[in-house]
Parts: C-alpha cells; structure tokens; sequence
C-alpha cells in the first residue's frame, strides 16, 4: 500500500559538492557576454582555464568518489524478519532499514492467507498497516521505519507476504538517477490448538467418553455440554493431544453437544474456532409387555423380550432354584430363563436387577415378577358299575381333577393290570372311559396305573402326576343269592350251579320284600335293629347277627328270635337262622349278586 512518510532534510558533503558544481555549470554561460564587454576576457579567460582544469579534475575525483559510493550501497532495502521464517510472534512490529543514498519508501503491502486443518491454504487478504517512521536520513542505513498491521497484531494460523517497493540513488551518466527497488518475505504465525474431526453424531458406549484429538498438546481445556449434564474433563498425561469429557449419568438415546470453547496450546497459544461433538448416548435395556405374573410349567423354560438385544443379565430366584439366563439362538432380544427344581403349587419371585447391552448401557429399572407352577395333577376318582364290586361288565371312568392337555399321551400312559385288551373313550376334557374288548374276569382286582412326572399326562395348565395314582376296583364274584318269596327258599348259585338250599322268611304283607336285582353293600358282623312293624308295634332287637346289606335298610340277616322259617315272617328283610345266615355271611362277598323274585 502507498505510505506517507516524514522525511528530515540533512545536507551532506556529497550533496554540497553536487549543488556546487550544478551551479557553476548553469551560472557560466550567462556570465560569458558580460566579461567579454569588459575587457578582461583573456585575463579571465586564462583564470577560468586554470580553474576550469582544477575544477574539472576535483570535478572528476567527486563523481569518481560518487559512483564508488554508489555502488557499495545499491538500492534495497533491509527487514529484520528472515524469509521464510516460522513461528513469528504475534506482536512482531517489522522493522524496515531502506539500502542506498537518498532512499525513498513508497508502499509496503502485507498479504494474510489463513491456514486451514493440515496446512491448507484458506482465505487470502491484504492487511492495513501502520507505519512508524523512527528515524529518517538520506545516507545508507538512516532510515529506519516499523510496519505493523493496523489492527496492531498478527493472527495466529496464517501465512504472510510483505512486500517493500521503492527507491534510491544509482550510479548513471552523465550523473546519479533514483532507482526502483522491491523486497519481499514470507513469513508464518503459530499455530493454534484446533480439535481435530470426529464423525457427526457418533453412537459411544454407555458413559464412554468423548475424545478430543488435538492437532497439538494442550494444557487447559474449557467447554460446554448441551443438554446441561454432570461431567468430568481429563487430559491425558501420557499423549496431551488427546482430552476426554466423560458425561456421567447421561439419558438415554440422547444427543448430547459438546461444544470447546477454549484451550490453551503447548505453545501457548489460544484456541481460535469453538468446535462442537456430538454423541449420541445408545438405549437402555427394559422388557417388552413382561407381565407381573407369569404361569411357568415345570421343567420347561420361560421366555422375556427386550427393547434392545442384551448381553448379560443379573437376577435372583427366590425360594431359590438352579437356574440360568440364556440368549435365544436366532432372537437377539429374546432370552431364555432355564429352571430346575421347581415345585408344582408353588410361587416364586424373580428379581431382575440388571442387564447390559453391547454398548453398556445398563437396566432401565429393575422388574420383580411372579413365577407360578401349576398344581399338581391328580385323579379325583374311579367310577365303575356295581358297587362294591365291579360289575365284570362295567367300563371304568377315570376322572381327572384338571383338564387334560393331550388325549394321547394320557392314553399311553394309563396301564391296565391284569393286561386287558381296549380302548379308550373322552366324555371330555376330564373324564376318559375304558371299553374293554371282552369281560372283566370274575373276582378280580383290577389295577390302574397312570405314569407320572412331566413327560407323562399333564393337565392344560402343566400340572402333571408326581406319583403315579394306583387306581383298583374287585369284580364281582361269580356267586348269586336267589331269594324266591314264593317258595320262601334261598339258593346259593356259584359259576352256574346251585351249592345251597336254605328256607328264608321274608317280608308280610304291607312289608314286603324288594323285588329286583341287588348286591351285596356292606356286610355287619353284629348289628341292631329298631323299627315299626305293619300291625304298629315298634321292635328294638339287640345282637343281630350276620348282616349283609343289599338296598338301604334291607338286609339278609339271623333271626335266633323267629322259630319257624319257609313263610314269611320279617318286616321286609330276608331273615334266616343264626348258623345259615353265618353261612351266607362267609360265602358271599360284598358286591355279590342278590336276585329276589316270585
């Protein structure tokens, strides 16, 4: 840029001697006319010669001293900063020493360039200067100027080119001409901390921190979080271009902006540019639609789902069971609780108190959950045909407590002994009846036995046997009481053949014995009996003996109070003597036929 300077006169010997003789040389032509008029032109003609030859040799001597000044001196111009040099402080003020005689400073200009990340060139502008004259002379070195940017200092991170133009006296004929000079220098600044680039929205682990690589070592750090957060800064001893801001008890899946505000370089310089990071925090794990109960069957695992794939899982059990938690293969969100132990009816407590994902993000809030095995399954009854002892007939009924989940397995369950070909038949859900291909053997005891444990029937809710039921029943014997009122006899008939006659009293008008098919219900060594005849009168009779049971209060029983018998007699029941009715007593067993007919 152009300057102005202030510039003090000083006139030295060579500058008297070169006005001296540029005088004489324009005065003598104007003289000549005058001292020809006069007469004293020989004279003073011979005295000019004489001086004229002097004048020229010292004429001569001074220009030959001037050009050999001249050219020890060349016009230039002299900086204090070297070219090329780096690191120069900010508050350099250059410092100019014109070269040459009679130097003139016409402009200085100085060129910044910035210097981007990696030492790229960025934006370039001319700075205004400011220009202080120190001191000013027309000799060689007595001119000494100081140029600094207006602003007052330079910037770090640039790069910069002054340039000097000018003139000064050069050796020329037929005597000295201003010449042009120009000097220029480059130069650089320090550089300032600069936080090196990271990925936009980087995803860290869970409190990971965020690191800050510097182009250089620092040694102060300053910043700013947004959204407000509890942080804590460190730089790392080992490698000062690295700092880390650790954002502690941060939300999760959120963005959080850490925004360097200020740093101080190792080499003392100040960050120039505010940088911003940001991190994303990742999501924290929690169960997806976990109920607060939830049925488990025993033997058999139970599933939970998450809203992130997790990696680890702490809990506890309690009553406390062996158990582990697994990932399901092929479900990343998905794991498995495997338990062992357990007890059916029973109610236990599962406490998750953690989990952890890739990423570390912890649980999301600890869930207590109820765990219920099913009660056990059991069989309510068997119902068979006949009473007491089983009709060989019948087809047996096994009532379960619960719902059975799968028909077949219970079938291949059930065994039958002694082995009895069949099938089975549902009534529903409950109720299952064997239909044997043929009769059940007379006077048998007949034997179910259902398999227990988890692979065998189990109800629909899990329950299953913990031991096997033992389910039995006896056939009827093949035996038949045939009480004829007519004939007033009783005749035990065994496999098809009578063995015994014995005369009876049954039941008198308005008392009558039961007619029909009956069995044996229950039998009584000894009983009483009290009641009230047809004709009114009541009856309390003690030491009954030989009772057999075969509807209600109908019995077959000893009569030692009746004298005759083959007639009717009794108040409806089948009376014998003492010693015959023992007999019946011993030969017939419950569930025995008993037919009473004309």
């Amino acid at each position: 840029m152009p300057l102005r300077w202030t510039v003090i006169e000083d006139a030295t010997p060579l500058g008297l001697r070169l006005v001296l003789v540029r005088a004489m040389i324009r005065t003598f032509p104007r003289m000549l006319p005058a001292i020809r008029l006069a007469g004293y032109w020989r004279p003073l003609l011979l005295t000019i010669a004489g001086f004229g030859v002097t004048a020229l040799v010292g004429l001569v001597a001074a220009a030959t001293w001037i050009y050999l000044a001249l050219g020890q001196a060349p016009p230039g111009v002299g900086l204090d900063v070297r070219n090329d040099a780096a690191d120069v402080p900010l508050e350099t003020a250059i410092r100019v020493v014109p070269e040459g005689w009679a130097p003139q400073v016409e402009s200085a200009t100085l060129v910044e360039t910035s210097l981007e990340d990696g030492g790229r060139s960025g934006a370039t502008r001319e700075i205004p200067l400011s220009v202080e004259v120190l001191r000013a002379g027309r000799d060689p070195g007595q001119t000494e100027l100081l140029v600094r940017p207006a602003s007052g200092t330079l910037r770090p991170d640039a790069a910069y080119r002054l340039t000097v133009r000018g003139s000064a006296l050069q050796a020329a004929l037929p005597y000295p001409q201003p010449a042009p000079f120009e000097q220029e220098i480059r130069f650089t600044t320090p550089a300032s901390p600069r936080p090196l680039p990271q990925p936009e929205a980087k995803t860290i682990r869970w409190q990971e921190p965020v690191q800050i690589r510097w182009s250089m070592p620092i040694e102060e750090l300053r910043y700013q979080v947004s959204p407000p957060a509890t942080t804590r800064s460190s730089i790392d001893s080992a490698d000062r271009r690295t700092a880390q801001v650790v954002i502690e008890n941060p939300e999760e899946a959120t963005t959080y902006e850490v925004t360097v505000t200020d740093a101080l370089g190792a080499n003392g310089m100040l960050l120039q540019r505010p940088a911003t990071y940001r991190a994303t925090t990742p999501v924290r794990p929690r169960l997806v639609d976990a109920e607060e109960t939830i049925d488990v069957e025993v033997g058999r695992s139970v599933q939970f789902r998450w809203n992130v794939p997790v990696e680890k899982v702490e809990y506890a059990i309690g009553p406390e069971v062996a158990s582990a938690m697994r990932p399901v293969p092929g479900d990343p969100k998905a794991t498995e609780l495997r338990l062992q132990g357990l007890d059916q009816g029973t109610t236990y407590e599962l406490t998750i108190s953690g989990a952890q994902t890739a990423s570390g993000a912890p649980l999301a809030e600890p869930r207590t959950i109820t765990l219920v095995t099913p009660r056990k399954l059991m069989v309510d009854e068997i119902v068979t045909a006949g009473g007491a002892r089983a009709s060989v007939g019948t087809r047996p009924i096994i009532v379960f407590a619960d719902p059975i989940r799968d028909r077949r397995v219970a079938e291949g369950a059930i065994s039958v002994e002694p082995p009895t070909p069949g099938r089975f038949e549902w009534l529903d859900d409950t109720q299952v009846r064997f239909i044997p291909n043929r009769s059940l053997p007379y006077d048998t005891e007949v034997t179910f036995r259902i398999r227990p444990g988890p692979d065998g029937p189990r109800s629909v809710s899990g329950g299953y046997f913990e031991r096997a039921p033992v389910l039995s029943f006896t056939t009827e014997v093949d035996k038949i009481i045939d009480v004829n009122v007519t004939r007033q006899v009783m005749t035990l008939i065994e496999q098809g053949r009578a063995v015994q006659t014995l005369p009876v009293a049954t039941g008198v008008p308005g008392a009558d014995t039961p007619l029909g098919e009956f069995s044996v219900q229950y039998k009584m060594p000894i009983a009483r009996f009290r009641g009230t005849n047809p004709g009114g009168r009541t009856y309390d009779i003690a030491d009954v003996k030989w009772v057999l049971a075969f509807m209600g209060d109908y019995t077959i029983h000893g009569a030692y109070w009746r004298a005759a018998f083959g007639t009717p007699g009794s108040n409806g029941c089948v009376s014998l003597t003492d010693a015959n009715a023992k007999l019946v007593y011993d030969w017939a067993p419950e569930g025995t036929l008993v037919r009473i007919h004309f």
